[in-house]
This record gives C-alpha cells, sequence and structure tokens, in this order.
C-alpha cells in the first residue's frame, strides 16, 4: 500500500497497477488500518510536511462563522420555533411595519438562512442578539414534522 501526499490518497498497487505518484510512500497494511480508523474517530489524514509519511491529526475547530453560515431552517420551523419561545407576535409586528419586500419574504420563503440580510434585518429589528438568533435556529431545526 503506497500513499500520495499530493492527492491525499491511498495506491495498492493491485489495483492502480503500478501507476501512482511520484511523491508516494509505501506503508504496512496495519498502518493503512489504524489510520482509517482514525478517521472513522473523526482525525483527518494529513502527510508529514517531512516525511511525507500520513499521519493522523485532529481537524480545525470550525469558527462560528462558519457554523453560522451554514444554518438554515424551514420557515415552518422557525415559526413554531419562535412561537415557543414567545417571540412569534413580535417578529410579525415588525414583518407588518416593514417594506412589501421583507413581507413577501416572510409569508412566502421556504427555508430561512442565518446569515441572509433578510434573517438579519428582522433580528435587529426585534433587538435579538447573534447568539439568540443561533439559539432559535437550533431550537427550529431540533423540531420535528
Amino acid at each position: 500500500m503506497y500513499y500520495s501526499a499530493t492527492t491525499n490518497g491511498f495506491y495498492d498497487l493491485s489495483i492502480f497497477r503500478g501507476v501512482i505518484p511520484a511523491d508516494a510512500v509505501e506503508i504496512s497494511s496495519a498502518e493503512h488500518a489504524s489510520l482509517r480508523a482514525g478517521e472513522v474517530a473523526g482525525q483527518i489524514i494529513t502527510a508529514d510536511p517531512v516525511s511525507g509519511m500520513p499521519v493522523l491529526s485532529s481537524p480545525a475547530p470550525l469558527l462560528m462563522s462558519d457554523v453560522r453560515a451554514s444554518m438554515q431552517a424551514e420557515s415552518w420551523k422557525i415559526c413554531r420555533a419562535l412561537t415557543q419561545i414567545g417571540l412569534r407576535e413580535v417578529v410579525e409586528a415588525e414583518v407588518a411595519k416593514a417594506d412589501q419586500d421583507t413581507q413577501d419574504m416572510w409569508n412566502r420563503a421556504r427555508v430561512f438562512k442565518r446569515l441572509s440580510p433578510f434573517t438579519l434585518s428582522l433580528a435587529a429589528a426585534c433587538g435579538a442578539t447573534p447568539e439568540k438568533i443561533d439559539d432559535l435556529f437550533h431550537l427550529a431545526n431540533s423540531i420535528e414534522e
């Protein structure tokens, strides 16, 4: 079994018939199994910068901005979550005062994205902190159909 740092991939000569990257280094079956087990456990396989040998490392922690960028929830779940925390009337009062585009978004959107201008402006109008918005999306996504 061989490992290539340039492709971050493994190559079995019986499959690749000797056509492997030039930087490939040989590893044992036991090393390969250990690396795959670590990967299953949440670690990532990277190349040692000096030897090119594969090593396990912990993934970089997610930044809150990355987490927030991926947050979204179905609109009906957001509505139900707002009802549960007692803020639905507050939000709907702000929507009623807003422009037509905002009202259309509230009434017709299927999904709300955490960092969309719509969500951010509505949250600001309601005085919600970033953490409270995060909590709302987490609650909404915990709601079962």
